[in-house]
């Protein structure tokens, strides 16, 4: 099963210092293999193939949450340079979305606001994780609660090309913001 982590942005915080319950909106980040893509489909989504993978020693001992290997790539300059370019889609995307929502609520609707945002690899254990890591690190607007799925990062590396290890098993889903997230296999 996938895991979510919900990242507090230091602007989103009380004068006690407590965490804000009902943030403006939520930016969802999703880190996933290839296949299969995302359901729904994100508004934004990348693409990480086009980045090299990290040597196969440090894949075999490390995977994206791993500081060892954000570092590795980190040292790349198209991963930086694809990281400013999400980064600023996102910035963009989210003053677009809190527009939709100044006019939604000015109809009385009180739906959660959520920028889902995907990046993908071959796999969904290293590059992929290693960017949405690095996007949930960054400090994001007041108001916005950040929240990090690695939908396919303890999923089992298959020996087979199709085939997984395990008898397979359901799917679990979750409600985010009114997505049904897929969270990975049981």
């Amino acid at each position: 099963m996938a895991y979510e982590l919900i990242v507090p942005s230091p602007e989103s915080s009380n004068d006690d210092g407590g965490e804000i319950l009902d943030p403006l909106a939520v930016l969802l980040l999703t880190s996933h293999a290839h296949s299969p893509p995302l359901q729904p489909p994100p508004r934004l989504k990348y693409d990480l193939r086009s980045i090299d993978n990290p040597p196969k020693a440090l894949r075999d001992s490390h995977t994206g949450v791993s500081k060892r290997l954000r570092e590795h790539l980190l040292s790349h300059q198209d991963f930086n340079d694809l990281l400013d370019r999400v980064e600023a889609d996102i910035r963009l995307a989210m003053s677009e979305a809190l527009d939709a929502q100044d006019h939604a609520e000015a109809k009385d609707n009180e739906e959660e606001t959520v920028l889902s945002v995907a990046a993908f690899c071959a796999r969904g254990h290293h590059r992929s994780v290693a960017f949405v890591e690095e996007l949930a690190a960054k400090s994001w607007p007041s108001g916005w609660e950040v929240r990090v799925i690695h939908r396919d990062l303890h999923k089992a590396k298959s020996t087979q090309k199709g085939k997984q290890h395990g008898r397979g098993g359901g799917s679990a889903r979750k409600q985010v913001g009114g997505f049904d997230i897929v969270l990975g296999h049981d």
